[in-house]
Protein backbone atom coordinates (compact mmCIF):
# COMPACT_ATOMS: atom_id res chain seq x y z
CA UNK A 1 0.00 0.00 0.00
CA UNK A 2 1.58 3.56 -0.85
CA UNK A 3 1.50 6.44 1.35
CA UNK A 4 1.03 10.08 0.43
CA UNK A 5 3.03 12.38 2.41
CA UNK A 6 1.86 16.00 2.56
CA UNK A 7 4.33 18.91 3.70
CA UNK A 8 2.55 21.62 5.54
CA UNK A 9 4.29 25.16 5.63
CA UNK A 10 5.26 25.12 9.10
CA UNK A 11 4.28 29.12 9.56
CA UNK A 12 1.25 29.31 7.79
CA UNK A 13 0.10 25.45 7.52
CA UNK A 14 -0.45 25.47 3.54
CA UNK A 15 0.15 22.77 1.71
CA UNK A 16 0.68 23.69 -1.54
CA UNK A 17 4.39 23.81 -3.59
CA UNK A 18 6.11 23.47 0.41
CA UNK A 19 9.49 22.55 0.58
CA UNK A 20 11.85 22.14 3.77
CA UNK A 21 14.42 24.34 3.84
CA UNK A 22 17.73 24.09 6.14
CA UNK A 23 20.28 26.56 7.59
CA UNK A 24 22.01 27.24 10.07
CA UNK A 25 23.48 30.29 12.85
CA UNK A 26 25.86 30.33 15.40
CA UNK A 27 26.36 25.96 14.75
CA UNK A 28 23.07 25.14 15.22
CA UNK A 29 21.35 23.37 12.38
CA UNK A 30 17.39 24.01 11.32
CA UNK A 31 15.10 22.96 9.21
CA UNK A 32 11.70 24.46 8.26
CA UNK A 33 8.93 23.68 5.88
CA UNK A 34 8.01 26.75 3.87
CA UNK A 35 5.70 27.63 0.95
CA UNK A 36 7.19 29.69 -1.73
CA UNK A 37 5.96 33.23 -0.46
CA UNK A 38 7.47 32.54 3.21
CA UNK A 39 10.82 31.30 1.58
CA UNK A 40 10.65 34.95 -0.20
CA UNK A 41 9.88 36.63 3.39
CA UNK A 42 12.63 34.51 4.54
CA UNK A 43 14.93 35.78 2.50
CA UNK A 44 14.10 39.07 2.19
CA UNK A 45 14.65 39.53 6.11
CA UNK A 46 18.26 37.67 5.74
CA UNK A 47 18.64 40.09 2.31
CA UNK A 48 20.65 42.75 4.37
CA UNK A 49 22.79 40.40 6.62
CA UNK A 50 23.34 38.27 3.71
CA UNK A 51 24.78 40.95 1.58
CA UNK A 52 26.80 42.72 4.36
CA UNK A 53 28.07 39.34 4.95
CA UNK A 54 31.31 36.73 3.65
CA UNK A 55 30.79 33.50 1.10
CA UNK A 56 32.34 30.52 2.89
CA UNK A 57 33.38 27.55 0.90
CA UNK A 58 32.18 24.62 2.25
CA UNK A 59 34.47 22.52 4.45
CA UNK A 60 35.28 19.69 6.34
CA UNK A 61 33.28 18.67 9.08
CA UNK A 62 29.54 16.97 9.74
CA UNK A 63 27.98 20.20 7.80
CA UNK A 64 24.51 19.35 6.41
CA UNK A 65 24.56 19.81 2.63
CA UNK A 66 24.42 23.79 1.77
CA UNK A 67 21.17 24.76 0.15
CA UNK A 68 20.30 28.90 -0.61
CA UNK A 69 19.40 29.18 2.40
CA UNK A 70 22.48 28.05 4.73
CA UNK A 71 23.21 30.85 6.83
CA UNK A 72 26.20 30.08 9.29
CA UNK A 73 27.15 33.02 11.84
CA UNK A 74 31.21 31.93 11.92
CA UNK A 75 32.86 32.22 15.30
CA UNK A 76 36.63 31.37 14.16
CA UNK A 77 39.73 32.00 15.81
CA UNK A 78 43.20 32.21 14.63
CA UNK A 79 45.30 29.51 15.89
CA UNK A 80 47.88 31.26 17.40
CA UNK A 81 45.30 32.88 19.83
CA UNK A 82 45.66 29.73 21.48
CA UNK A 83 48.42 28.40 23.89
CA UNK A 84 50.29 25.46 22.79
CA UNK A 85 48.94 23.28 25.65
CA UNK A 86 45.08 24.74 24.31
CA UNK A 87 45.72 23.92 20.82
CA UNK A 88 47.05 20.05 21.92
CA UNK A 89 44.04 19.84 24.24
CA UNK A 90 41.91 20.89 21.31
CA UNK A 91 42.58 18.96 18.67
CA UNK A 92 42.48 16.05 21.37
CA UNK A 93 39.27 16.48 22.65
CA UNK A 94 38.09 17.16 18.85
CA UNK A 95 39.43 13.52 17.78
CA UNK A 96 38.27 11.72 21.07
CA UNK A 97 34.71 13.58 20.20
CA UNK A 98 34.86 12.09 16.02
CA UNK A 99 36.01 15.79 14.64
CA UNK A 100 38.08 15.65 11.83
CA UNK A 101 40.55 18.13 12.75
CA UNK A 102 44.33 19.15 11.01
CA UNK A 103 47.52 19.08 12.65
CA UNK A 104 48.10 22.41 11.84
CA UNK A 105 45.80 25.67 10.79
CA UNK A 106 42.60 27.26 11.90
CA UNK A 107 39.95 25.02 14.13
CA UNK A 108 36.91 24.55 12.57
CA UNK A 109 34.00 26.94 13.59
CA UNK A 110 31.47 23.87 15.09
CA UNK A 111 35.27 22.21 17.01
CA UNK A 112 35.28 25.36 18.87
CA UNK A 113 32.20 25.99 19.13
CA UNK A 114 31.19 22.33 20.63
CA UNK A 115 34.71 22.44 22.76
CA UNK A 116 33.72 25.75 24.08
CA UNK A 117 30.59 24.08 25.59
CA UNK A 118 31.68 21.27 26.80
CA UNK A 119 34.35 22.72 28.94
CA UNK A 120 31.21 24.81 29.87
CA UNK A 121 29.41 22.01 30.88
CA UNK A 122 32.39 20.44 32.84
CA UNK A 123 32.81 23.63 34.46
CA UNK A 124 29.27 24.19 35.40
CA UNK A 125 28.67 20.74 36.68
CA UNK A 126 32.21 20.96 38.79
CA UNK A 127 30.33 23.43 40.94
Amino acid sequence: MAKKVIVVDDLDGSERDVVTHRFAIDGEYYEIDLCPQNLQDLRAALEPFVRAARRVRKGRGNHPEPTATTLEVVRSRPVSEFSREQRVAIRSWAREHGYDVADHGRFPTEVLTAYQEAQEDYQEAQG
